[in-house]
């Protein structure tokens, strides 16, 4: 597959991933909170994201009942998923090994984690950013009136664990950044659904998460490290966090992302497409269906 090159695209990522126990065969979220107020893990005294660890690549915070990353952004796919992985052992050395008598030896990347509501159900106001879904707003490229919402989640059994992907050094995302969501949403998204090993967890996230054109605009300043033309970039929010668990899912869901955003956006093959086969692609990441996305990806491939 050729793609059309400028800039290098500069990729970035936050994935969730969860500290997991397991009752009667089933797999529960042991959210970070535990680990602070419970267990007497440090963490910094941020009110909303408590970090656990950090250096100059990367930070491992909380995010309600997941664990989060921040991965220092590389034009590298696989240097960024490496750094995902250096994250994700320190943590598991450094916290994990410590309370084996509470939760399983690794942290996982799981689409969707069961939450055990009567353990937690008495927690206090300090437990409250467990309970939350959608606390910070998104914007969705194929339906302008859906509004992000803050849902209550006590009651709900499941947690969502995504793996959102970022980039910038594309001029064209800034100008047109709903199409550019939509021309990823005809790549990566497709690819984040056709080379999971847990589909039918990608479906069930998609209660809440996981919607095909899920976007933000971020801004990260003429002053960051890059230089000015990685000023603005993009966050595609649609891709749940199974990809950061294997390179070869991971190596998949890049190769599509950068064919996305150079063939189908800046290479004008998206606009094309999207009037061909934009329901059957929102549908194929709605259902989870790995049939029709291979079948929609094998297409696009034979325009690029």
């Amino acid at each position: 597959m050729n793609t059309k090159k400028s800039t290098d695209i500069l990729w970035g990522t936050d994935p969730e991933l969860f500290a997991v126990y397991q009752k009667n065969a089933v797999k529960f979220a042991l959210p970070p909170y535990f680990f602070r107020k419970v267990l007497g893990v440090q963490a910094s005294d941020d009110e909303k994201h408590p970090v656990f660890l950090e250096n100059e690549t990367w930070k491992l915070h909380e995010d309600g009942a997941a664990f989060e990353m921040a991965i220092h952004p590389s034009k590298n796919p696989r240097e960024l998923f490496d750094n995902i992985h250096l994250c994700k052992l320190a943590a598991e050395t450094t916290i994990l090994k410590k309370f084996p008598e509470h939760v399983e030896p690794e942290l996982q990347f799981l689409p969707t984690v069961g939450f055990e509501i009567e353990r937690w159900k008495d927690e206090g106001d300090d437990f409250r950013m467990s309970t939350r879904f959608g606390c910070d707003p998104d914007r969705d490229a194929y339906n302008f009136d859906v509004e992000s919402r803050d849902e209550d989640a006590s009651a709900h059994p499941f947690r969502y664990g995504g793996g959102h992907i970022h980039w910038s050094g594309s001029k064209l995302s800034e100008e047109e950044p709903i199409l550019a969501t939509k021309c990823m949403s005809m790549s990566a998204g497709l690819a984040t659904i056709l080379y999971s090993d847990t589909p039918n967890l990608d479906k069930r996230r998609t209660y809440m998460y996981g919607k095909p054109g899920k976007y933000r605009i971020q801004r990260y300043g003429k002053n960051n490290p890059f230089g000015e033309e990685y000023a603005n970039g993009m966050e595609y929010r649609t891709p749940s966090n199974r990809w950061a668990s294997n390179w070869e899912i991971a190596s998949k869901v890049f190769e599509w992302a950068e064919i996305g955003i150079r063939s189908l956006l800046e290479g004008g093959l998206g606009k094309v497409l999207l009037e061909e086969i934009s329901q059957e692609v929102c549908d194929a990441i709605v259902q989870a269906d790995q049939k029709v996305a291979g079948q929609l990806l094998g297409y696009i491939e034979t325009k690029v």
